[in-house]
Protein backbone atom coordinates (compact mmCIF):
# COMPACT_ATOMS: atom_id res chain seq x y z
CA UNK A 1 0.00 0.00 0.00
CA UNK A 2 1.48 3.31 -1.05
CA UNK A 3 0.63 5.76 1.74
CA UNK A 4 1.71 9.21 2.70
CA UNK A 5 1.74 11.06 6.02
CA UNK A 6 -0.05 14.07 7.34
CA UNK A 7 0.82 15.84 10.69
CA UNK A 8 -1.54 17.71 12.91
CA UNK A 9 -0.94 21.45 12.51
CA UNK A 10 1.06 22.36 15.64
CA UNK A 11 3.20 19.24 15.85
CA UNK A 12 3.70 19.04 12.12
CA UNK A 13 5.00 22.60 12.03
CA UNK A 14 7.43 21.89 14.87
CA UNK A 15 8.76 18.70 13.33
CA UNK A 16 9.09 20.04 9.80
CA UNK A 17 10.94 23.11 11.06
CA UNK A 18 13.45 20.88 12.83
CA UNK A 19 13.84 18.52 9.90
CA UNK A 20 14.17 21.31 7.31
CA UNK A 21 16.82 23.07 9.33
CA UNK A 22 18.77 19.83 9.67
CA UNK A 23 19.58 20.60 13.26
CA UNK A 24 22.46 18.64 14.57
CA UNK A 25 22.19 17.44 18.09
CA UNK A 26 25.61 18.08 19.67
CA UNK A 27 26.40 15.79 22.52
CA UNK A 28 28.14 17.62 25.29
CA UNK A 29 30.83 15.40 26.56
CA UNK A 30 33.23 16.76 29.09
CA UNK A 31 35.19 13.49 29.36
CA UNK A 32 35.67 12.95 25.57
CA UNK A 33 38.50 14.08 23.45
CA UNK A 34 38.23 16.74 20.76
CA UNK A 35 38.05 13.95 18.13
CA UNK A 36 35.03 12.37 19.81
CA UNK A 37 33.33 15.73 19.99
CA UNK A 38 33.88 16.14 16.28
CA UNK A 39 32.31 12.76 15.57
CA UNK A 40 29.27 13.62 17.68
CA UNK A 41 28.66 16.71 15.60
CA UNK A 42 28.56 14.69 12.39
CA UNK A 43 25.55 12.60 13.51
CA UNK A 44 22.25 14.18 12.57
CA UNK A 45 19.55 13.78 15.20
CA UNK A 46 15.84 14.40 15.58
CA UNK A 47 13.71 15.01 18.62
CA UNK A 48 11.26 12.46 19.95
CA UNK A 49 7.76 13.99 19.84
CA UNK A 50 4.30 13.04 21.02
CA UNK A 51 2.68 10.89 18.37
CA UNK A 52 0.17 12.97 16.39
CA UNK A 53 0.01 12.09 12.72
CA UNK A 54 -2.27 10.67 10.04
CA UNK A 55 -1.91 7.51 8.03
CA UNK A 56 -3.31 8.36 4.60
CA UNK A 57 -3.90 6.80 1.20
CA UNK A 58 -2.98 9.21 -1.64
CA UNK A 59 -5.11 9.11 -4.80
CA UNK A 60 -5.61 11.40 -7.75
CA UNK A 61 -8.94 12.52 -9.16
CA UNK A 62 -10.97 15.27 -10.79
CA UNK A 63 -13.43 17.75 -9.34
CA UNK A 64 -17.11 17.29 -10.20
CA UNK A 65 -20.25 19.18 -9.28
CA UNK A 66 -22.57 17.29 -6.99
CA UNK A 67 -25.49 19.12 -8.57
CA UNK A 68 -25.34 20.29 -12.18
CA UNK A 69 -28.52 21.45 -13.94
CA UNK A 70 -28.14 21.57 -17.74
CA UNK A 71 -29.18 24.68 -19.66
CA UNK A 72 -30.67 23.72 -23.04
CA UNK A 73 -31.13 25.78 -26.20
CA UNK A 74 -34.69 25.51 -27.60
CA UNK A 75 -34.07 27.46 -30.81
CA UNK A 76 -33.09 25.48 -33.94
CA UNK A 77 -30.10 26.39 -36.10
CA UNK A 78 -29.24 29.72 -34.50
CA UNK A 79 -26.30 31.85 -33.41
CA UNK A 80 -25.22 33.16 -30.02
CA UNK A 81 -25.75 36.93 -29.69
CA UNK A 82 -24.52 37.37 -26.11
CA UNK A 83 -23.44 35.16 -23.21
CA UNK A 84 -22.42 35.82 -19.60
CA UNK A 85 -18.76 35.17 -18.65
CA UNK A 86 -17.95 31.62 -17.65
CA UNK A 87 -18.33 31.20 -13.88
CA UNK A 88 -20.89 34.01 -13.41
CA UNK A 89 -23.10 33.73 -10.33
CA UNK A 90 -26.76 33.64 -11.47
CA UNK A 91 -30.16 33.49 -9.83
CA UNK A 92 -33.25 31.65 -11.07
CA UNK A 93 -34.54 33.38 -14.22
CA UNK A 94 -31.36 35.34 -14.96
CA UNK A 95 -30.45 35.48 -18.66
CA UNK A 96 -27.38 33.35 -19.34
CA UNK A 97 -27.38 33.58 -23.12
CA UNK A 98 -29.33 35.24 -25.95
CA UNK A 99 -29.51 33.86 -29.47
CA UNK A 100 -30.58 35.19 -32.88
CA UNK A 101 -34.40 35.31 -33.22
CA UNK A 102 -34.89 36.37 -36.88
CA UNK A 103 -35.82 32.95 -38.29
CA UNK A 104 -37.95 32.04 -35.28
CA UNK A 105 -39.85 35.37 -35.47
CA UNK A 106 -40.48 34.79 -39.18
CA UNK A 107 -41.87 31.32 -38.48
CA UNK A 108 -44.06 32.64 -35.64
CA UNK A 109 -45.55 35.27 -37.98
CA UNK A 110 -46.26 32.65 -40.66
CA UNK A 111 -47.88 30.29 -38.20
CA UNK A 112 -50.03 33.02 -36.71
CA UNK A 113 -51.34 33.78 -40.21
CA UNK A 114 -51.97 30.06 -40.82
CA UNK A 115 -53.83 29.74 -37.52
CA UNK A 116 -56.08 32.68 -38.45
CA UNK A 117 -56.79 31.02 -41.82
CA UNK A 118 -57.50 27.74 -40.06
CA UNK A 119 -59.96 29.40 -37.69
CA UNK A 120 -61.80 30.95 -40.66
CA UNK A 121 -61.82 27.59 -42.45
CA UNK A 122 -63.35 25.93 -39.40
CA UNK A 123 -66.03 28.64 -39.25
CA UNK A 124 -66.91 28.29 -42.94
CA UNK A 125 -66.85 24.50 -42.82
CA UNK A 126 -69.11 24.48 -39.80
CA UNK A 127 -71.55 26.99 -41.38
CA UNK A 128 -71.68 25.09 -44.70
CA UNK A 129 -72.20 21.77 -42.98
CA UNK A 130 -74.93 23.15 -40.76
CA UNK A 131 -76.75 24.64 -43.79
CA UNK A 132 -76.60 21.38 -45.74
CA UNK A 133 -77.78 19.44 -42.71
CA UNK A 134 -80.66 21.87 -42.14
CA UNK A 135 -81.76 21.55 -45.79
CA UNK A 136 -81.62 17.77 -45.57
CA UNK A 137 -83.70 17.77 -42.39
CA UNK A 138 -86.26 20.13 -43.96
CA UNK A 139 -86.51 17.85 -47.02
CA UNK A 140 -86.99 14.88 -44.72
CA UNK A 141 -89.83 16.62 -42.87
CA UNK A 142 -91.51 17.46 -46.20
CA UNK A 143 -91.10 13.89 -47.40
CA UNK A 144 -92.63 12.66 -44.15
CA UNK A 145 -95.57 15.03 -44.54
CA UNK A 146 -96.04 14.05 -48.21
CA UNK A 147 -95.97 10.37 -47.25
CA UNK A 148 -98.59 10.91 -44.56
CA UNK A 149 -100.82 12.86 -47.00
CA UNK A 150 -100.48 10.22 -49.69
CA UNK A 151 -101.42 7.56 -47.17
CA UNK A 152 -104.57 9.50 -46.25
CA UNK A 153 -105.52 10.02 -49.91
CA UNK A 154 -104.96 6.39 -50.78
CA UNK A 155 -107.03 5.29 -47.82
CA UNK A 156 -109.85 7.64 -48.82
CA UNK A 157 -109.79 6.43 -52.44
CA UNK A 158 -109.89 2.79 -51.40
CA UNK A 159 -112.69 3.43 -48.89
CA UNK A 160 -114.72 5.24 -51.58
CA UNK A 161 -114.23 2.38 -54.04
CA UNK A 162 -115.18 -0.13 -51.34
CA UNK A 163 -118.34 1.85 -50.55
CA UNK A 164 -119.29 1.94 -54.27
CA UNK A 165 -118.81 -1.82 -54.51
CA UNK A 166 -120.92 -2.41 -51.42
CA UNK A 167 -123.69 -0.13 -52.76
CA UNK A 168 -123.75 -1.86 -56.13
CA UNK A 169 -123.77 -5.28 -54.50
CA UNK A 170 -126.98 -4.23 -52.73
CA UNK A 171 -128.37 -2.88 -56.03
CA UNK A 172 -127.58 -6.20 -57.74
CA UNK A 173 -129.29 -8.10 -54.93
CA UNK A 174 -132.41 -5.89 -55.26
CA UNK A 175 -132.43 -6.22 -59.05
CA UNK A 176 -132.01 -9.99 -58.77
CA UNK A 177 -134.94 -10.18 -56.35
CA UNK A 178 -137.12 -8.03 -58.64
CA UNK A 179 -136.33 -10.30 -61.59
CA UNK A 180 -137.23 -13.45 -59.65
CA UNK A 181 -140.48 -11.82 -58.55
CA UNK A 182 -141.50 -10.95 -62.11
CA UNK A 183 -140.61 -14.42 -63.27
CA UNK A 184 -143.07 -15.91 -60.75
CA UNK A 185 -145.75 -13.42 -61.74
CA UNK A 186 -145.19 -14.26 -65.36
CA UNK A 187 -145.61 -17.96 -64.65
CA UNK A 188 -148.91 -17.11 -62.97
CA UNK A 189 -149.86 -15.01 -65.97
CA UNK A 190 -150.12 -11.89 -63.97
CA UNK A 191 -147.48 -9.83 -65.91
CA UNK A 192 -146.38 -9.76 -69.49
CA UNK A 193 -143.04 -11.18 -70.66
CA UNK A 194 -141.75 -7.69 -71.28
CA UNK A 195 -141.71 -7.01 -67.55
CA UNK A 196 -139.46 -10.05 -67.05
CA UNK A 197 -137.17 -8.90 -69.83
CA UNK A 198 -136.93 -5.40 -68.36
CA UNK A 199 -136.02 -6.89 -64.99
CA UNK A 200 -133.31 -9.02 -66.55
CA UNK A 201 -131.88 -5.99 -68.41
CA UNK A 202 -131.85 -4.00 -65.19
CA UNK A 203 -130.03 -6.85 -63.37
CA UNK A 204 -127.44 -7.07 -66.11
CA UNK A 205 -126.77 -3.34 -65.90
CA UNK A 206 -126.34 -3.57 -62.13
CA UNK A 207 -123.95 -6.56 -62.41
CA UNK A 208 -121.89 -4.73 -65.03
CA UNK A 209 -121.67 -1.67 -62.82
CA UNK A 210 -120.67 -3.88 -59.86
CA UNK A 211 -117.92 -5.54 -61.85
CA UNK A 212 -116.67 -2.15 -63.02
CA UNK A 213 -116.72 -0.89 -59.40
CA UNK A 214 -114.78 -3.94 -58.25
CA UNK A 215 -112.17 -3.28 -60.95
CA UNK A 216 -111.99 0.31 -59.76
CA UNK A 217 -111.50 -0.91 -56.16
CA UNK A 218 -108.67 -3.18 -57.22
CA UNK A 219 -107.08 -0.34 -59.14
CA UNK A 220 -107.51 2.01 -56.20
CA UNK A 221 -105.78 -0.44 -53.90
CA UNK A 222 -102.94 -0.91 -56.42
CA UNK A 223 -102.57 2.81 -56.88
CA UNK A 224 -102.54 3.31 -53.11
CA UNK A 225 -99.78 0.72 -52.61
CA UNK A 226 -97.73 2.18 -55.48
CA UNK A 227 -98.11 5.71 -54.16
CA UNK A 228 -97.18 4.67 -50.63
CA UNK A 229 -94.12 2.76 -51.89
CA UNK A 230 -92.95 5.80 -53.81
CA UNK A 231 -93.45 8.03 -50.81
CA UNK A 232 -91.56 5.56 -48.63
CA UNK A 233 -88.68 5.61 -51.12
CA UNK A 234 -88.71 9.39 -51.07
CA UNK A 235 -88.73 9.32 -47.29
CA UNK A 236 -85.81 6.86 -47.15
CA UNK A 237 -83.89 9.00 -49.65
CA UNK A 238 -84.49 12.08 -47.52
CA UNK A 239 -83.42 10.20 -44.39
CA UNK A 240 -80.24 9.01 -46.11
CA UNK A 241 -79.45 12.57 -47.16
CA UNK A 242 -79.82 13.65 -43.52
CA UNK A 243 -77.42 10.90 -42.43
CA UNK A 244 -74.95 11.83 -45.18
CA UNK A 245 -75.17 15.48 -44.23
CA UNK A 246 -74.57 14.65 -40.57
CA UNK A 247 -71.57 12.44 -41.44
CA UNK A 248 -70.14 14.99 -43.85
CA UNK A 249 -70.65 17.75 -41.30
CA UNK A 250 -68.81 15.84 -38.58
CA UNK A 251 -66.00 14.69 -40.87
CA UNK A 252 -65.37 18.07 -42.50
CA UNK A 253 -65.51 19.98 -39.22
CA UNK A 254 -63.26 17.45 -37.44
CA UNK A 255 -60.77 17.59 -40.32
CA UNK A 256 -60.72 21.39 -40.27
CA UNK A 257 -60.38 21.47 -36.48
CA UNK A 258 -57.55 18.89 -36.61
CA UNK A 259 -55.63 21.00 -39.12
CA UNK A 260 -56.22 24.05 -36.94
CA UNK A 261 -55.02 22.18 -33.82
CA UNK A 262 -51.83 21.10 -35.61
CA UNK A 263 -51.10 24.68 -36.63
CA UNK A 264 -51.83 25.89 -33.11
CA UNK A 265 -49.39 23.32 -31.69
CA UNK A 266 -46.75 24.42 -34.19
CA UNK A 267 -47.41 28.03 -33.20
CA UNK A 268 -47.08 27.21 -29.48
CA UNK A 269 -43.76 25.47 -30.13
CA UNK A 270 -42.53 28.38 -32.24
CA UNK A 271 -43.62 30.90 -29.60
CA UNK A 272 -41.83 28.81 -26.96
CA UNK A 273 -38.74 28.88 -29.14
CA UNK A 274 -39.13 32.64 -29.55
CA UNK A 275 -39.33 32.99 -25.78
CA UNK A 276 -36.24 30.77 -25.63
CA UNK A 277 -34.04 33.27 -27.46
CA UNK A 278 -33.30 34.51 -23.95
CA UNK A 279 -31.91 31.38 -22.32
CA UNK A 280 -32.41 31.69 -18.57
CA UNK A 281 -30.99 29.98 -15.52
CA UNK A 282 -33.29 27.17 -14.30
CA UNK A 283 -31.79 27.34 -10.78
CA UNK A 284 -29.49 29.60 -8.79
CA UNK A 285 -25.80 28.85 -8.81
CA UNK A 286 -22.66 29.20 -10.88
CA UNK A 287 -23.09 29.30 -14.68
CA UNK A 288 -20.42 27.21 -16.41
CA UNK A 289 -20.55 27.78 -20.17
CA UNK A 290 -20.11 24.72 -22.41
CA UNK A 291 -16.87 24.65 -24.36
CA UNK A 292 -16.15 24.15 -28.04
CA UNK A 293 -13.06 23.45 -30.09
CA UNK A 294 -11.00 26.44 -31.14
CA UNK A 295 -9.12 25.79 -34.36
CA UNK A 296 -5.63 24.75 -33.29
CA UNK A 297 -6.09 26.19 -29.82
CA UNK A 298 -7.87 23.54 -27.79
CA UNK A 299 -11.25 24.12 -26.17
CA UNK A 300 -12.80 27.42 -25.06
CA UNK A 301 -16.19 28.52 -23.61
CA UNK A 302 -18.82 29.33 -26.24
CA UNK A 303 -19.07 33.00 -27.15
CA UNK A 304 -21.06 35.43 -29.31
CA UNK A 305 -21.07 34.35 -32.96
CA UNK A 306 -20.89 30.60 -32.29
CA UNK A 307 -23.46 28.43 -34.10
CA UNK A 308 -25.71 26.26 -31.90
CA UNK A 309 -28.80 24.14 -32.52
CA UNK A 310 -31.98 23.00 -30.83
CA UNK A 311 -31.60 20.73 -27.77
CA UNK A 312 -27.90 21.56 -27.43
CA UNK A 313 -26.60 21.99 -23.89
CA UNK A 314 -25.05 25.43 -23.75
CA UNK A 315 -24.23 25.65 -20.03
CA UNK A 316 -24.55 23.98 -16.64
CA UNK A 317 -25.62 25.72 -13.46
CA UNK A 318 -23.87 24.20 -10.45
CA UNK A 319 -24.03 24.72 -6.72
CA UNK A 320 -20.39 25.67 -5.89
CA UNK A 321 -20.93 24.82 -2.23
CA UNK A 322 -21.51 21.16 -3.11
CA UNK A 323 -18.56 19.68 -4.95
CA UNK A 324 -16.88 16.30 -4.90
CA UNK A 325 -13.81 14.61 -6.31
CA UNK A 326 -14.12 11.41 -8.31
CA UNK A 327 -11.03 9.24 -8.03
CA UNK A 328 -9.95 5.65 -8.59
CA UNK A 329 -8.69 3.33 -5.83
CA UNK A 330 -6.60 0.27 -6.65
CA UNK A 331 -7.93 -3.15 -5.76
CA UNK A 332 -5.10 -3.65 -3.25
CA UNK A 333 -6.30 -0.67 -1.21
CA UNK A 334 -10.07 -0.87 -1.62
CA UNK A 335 -10.63 -2.90 1.56
CA UNK A 336 -9.05 -0.09 3.60
CA UNK A 337 -11.47 2.58 2.37
CA UNK A 338 -14.95 3.09 3.79
CA UNK A 339 -17.64 5.72 3.52
CA UNK A 340 -17.44 8.63 5.98
CA UNK A 341 -13.63 8.43 6.23
CA UNK A 342 -12.11 11.95 6.44
CA UNK A 343 -9.89 13.18 3.64
CA UNK A 344 -7.66 16.09 2.66
CA UNK A 345 -8.11 17.59 -0.81
CA UNK A 346 -5.57 19.71 -2.68
CA UNK A 347 -6.45 21.36 -6.00
CA UNK A 348 -3.37 22.88 -7.67
CA UNK A 349 -5.49 25.17 -9.84
CA UNK A 350 -6.64 27.18 -6.81
CA UNK A 351 -3.30 27.29 -5.01
CA UNK A 352 -1.98 25.69 -1.83
CA UNK A 353 -5.27 25.81 0.07
CA UNK A 354 -5.93 22.48 1.74
CA UNK A 355 -9.61 21.50 1.76
CA UNK A 356 -11.36 19.09 4.08
CA UNK A 357 -13.48 16.26 2.78
CA UNK A 358 -14.89 12.84 3.46
CA UNK A 359 -15.49 9.64 1.54
CA UNK A 360 -19.04 9.82 0.23
CA UNK A 361 -19.29 6.47 -1.56
CA UNK A 362 -17.15 3.67 -2.97
CA UNK A 363 -18.18 1.47 -5.89
CA UNK A 364 -18.65 -2.23 -5.20
CA UNK A 365 -17.87 -3.15 -8.80
CA UNK A 366 -14.38 -2.65 -10.14
CA UNK A 367 -13.31 -1.87 -13.67
CA UNK A 368 -10.10 -1.93 -15.67
CA UNK A 369 -8.99 1.65 -16.28
CA UNK A 370 -7.74 2.64 -19.71
CA UNK A 371 -4.02 2.92 -20.36
CA UNK A 372 -4.38 6.59 -21.30
CA UNK A 373 -5.78 7.15 -17.79
CA UNK A 374 -2.68 5.61 -16.27
CA UNK A 375 -4.32 2.23 -15.76
CA UNK A 376 -2.45 -1.06 -15.51
CA UNK A 377 -3.68 -3.87 -17.78
CA UNK A 378 -5.41 -6.57 -15.78
CA UNK A 379 -5.68 -4.45 -12.62
CA UNK A 380 -9.07 -3.32 -11.38
CA UNK A 381 -9.82 0.10 -9.93
CA UNK A 382 -12.84 1.19 -7.92
CA UNK A 383 -14.41 4.61 -8.28
CA UNK A 384 -14.80 6.66 -5.10
CA UNK A 385 -16.52 9.97 -4.46
CA UNK A 386 -14.87 12.36 -2.02
CA UNK A 387 -17.20 15.11 -0.81
CA UNK A 388 -15.47 18.46 -0.33
CA UNK A 389 -16.79 19.76 2.99
CA UNK A 390 -14.76 23.00 3.01
CA UNK A 391 -16.69 25.65 1.04
CA UNK A 392 -14.55 26.87 -1.86
CA UNK A 393 -16.21 28.89 -4.62
CA UNK A 394 -13.12 28.72 -6.85
CA UNK A 395 -13.59 25.02 -7.55
CA UNK A 396 -14.68 24.12 -11.06
CA UNK A 397 -15.65 20.75 -12.53
CA UNK A 398 -12.74 19.13 -14.35
CA UNK A 399 -9.97 20.52 -12.12
CA UNK A 400 -7.40 17.95 -11.11
CA UNK A 401 -7.22 17.13 -7.41
CA UNK A 402 -4.92 15.21 -5.07
CA UNK A 403 -6.75 13.42 -2.26
CA UNK A 404 -5.36 11.91 0.93
CA UNK A 405 -7.88 9.54 2.48
CA UNK A 406 -7.27 9.30 6.23
CA UNK A 407 -7.03 5.62 7.12
CA UNK A 408 -5.93 6.16 10.71
CA UNK A 409 -5.10 8.96 13.15
CA UNK A 410 -2.33 8.21 15.64
CA UNK A 411 -2.70 10.28 18.85
CA UNK A 412 -1.01 8.16 21.55
CA UNK A 413 2.59 7.30 22.36
CA UNK A 414 5.83 8.76 21.04
CA UNK A 415 6.94 9.18 17.46
CA UNK A 416 10.25 9.38 15.62
CA UNK A 417 11.06 9.92 11.93
CA UNK A 418 11.52 6.78 9.84
CA UNK A 419 15.19 7.75 9.39
CA UNK A 420 15.72 7.05 13.11
CA UNK A 421 14.73 3.35 12.75
CA UNK A 422 17.41 0.78 11.96
CA UNK A 423 17.20 -2.95 11.32
CA UNK A 424 19.34 -5.31 13.39
CA UNK A 425 19.14 -9.03 13.97
CA UNK A 426 15.63 -9.29 12.56
CA UNK A 427 14.39 -6.50 14.81
CA UNK A 428 14.37 -2.71 14.97
CA UNK A 429 16.65 -0.49 17.06
CA UNK A 430 17.07 3.22 17.68
CA UNK A 431 20.03 5.23 18.93
CA UNK A 432 19.23 7.58 21.79
CA UNK A 433 21.60 10.48 22.23
CA UNK A 434 23.22 10.86 25.65
CA UNK A 435 25.91 13.10 27.04
CA UNK A 436 28.83 11.05 25.77
CA UNK A 437 27.42 9.18 22.79
CA UNK A 438 24.50 7.12 21.53
CA UNK A 439 22.90 4.18 23.27
CA UNK A 440 21.37 1.45 21.12
CA UNK A 441 17.82 0.54 22.23
CA UNK A 442 15.34 -2.02 20.91
CA UNK A 443 12.15 -0.47 19.50
CA UNK A 444 8.75 -1.85 18.57
CA UNK A 445 7.03 -0.06 15.70
CA UNK A 446 3.32 0.34 16.41
CA UNK A 447 2.08 2.41 13.46
CA UNK A 448 3.77 4.32 10.71
CA UNK A 449 3.24 6.43 7.66
CA UNK A 450 5.79 7.48 5.05
CA UNK A 451 7.55 9.90 7.43
CA UNK A 452 6.84 9.04 11.10
CA UNK A 453 6.43 5.96 13.23
CA UNK A 454 4.96 5.57 16.69
CA UNK A 455 7.14 3.22 18.75
CA UNK A 456 7.56 1.53 22.09
CA UNK A 457 11.14 2.04 23.40
CA UNK A 458 13.07 3.33 26.38
CA UNK A 459 12.69 6.95 25.35
CA UNK A 460 10.90 10.02 26.58
CA UNK A 461 9.36 13.05 24.99
CA UNK A 462 12.01 15.49 23.67
CA UNK A 463 14.79 12.89 23.71
CA UNK A 464 17.10 13.05 20.71
CA UNK A 465 17.65 10.07 18.43
CA UNK A 466 20.14 9.54 15.61
CA UNK A 467 18.90 9.84 12.06
CA UNK A 468 21.80 7.81 10.73
CA UNK A 469 23.67 4.92 12.28
CA UNK A 470 26.36 6.36 14.65
CA UNK A 471 29.98 5.26 14.25
CA UNK A 472 31.19 2.59 16.65
CA UNK A 473 33.32 5.11 18.54
CA UNK A 474 30.15 6.87 19.73
CA UNK A 475 28.22 3.78 20.86
CA UNK A 476 27.79 3.40 24.59
CA UNK A 477 27.72 0.15 26.52
CA UNK A 478 24.62 -1.93 26.04
CA UNK A 479 23.71 -1.72 29.73
CA UNK A 480 21.43 1.10 30.54
CA UNK A 481 23.25 3.74 32.57
CA UNK A 482 21.88 6.60 34.49
CA UNK A 483 20.69 9.39 32.24
CA UNK A 484 22.98 12.38 32.25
Amino acid sequence: MKRRWHLSHRLAAAFLALAAAGILFAVAATTRSNDAKGLLQTVETAQVIAAAFYIVLPVEGAVEAASAVPVICKVPDTQIVSVVPDGTRVEVGDVIMTVNSDEVQKRVDQLRSQVAEGEENVRKTRAGGEKRLQNARTAFVKAQESSDLAQLKAKAAVEKAEAEVAFLEQEVAVADGEMEKRKRLREEGLVPITDVEQAEDALRDKVFSLEDARRSLTQARTDAETSLDLKKMDLRTAELEVQQAEAAFGTSVISAERQLAERQRDLEEAEEQLAGVSIRAPVSGLALIETTWEGGGGRRPRRAGDEIDEDWRVANVIDPSKMWVRCDIGEADIESVRAEMPAFVSVPAIGATELRGKVLAVDNLGRVSDAWEGGVPGKNVFAALIEVTTPEIKLRPGMGASVEIVLDHVTEGLAVPLEALFSKGGGTVIYRAEDSGFRELPAKVLKRNNALASIEADIEDRDAVACKRPPAALLLAAERGERK
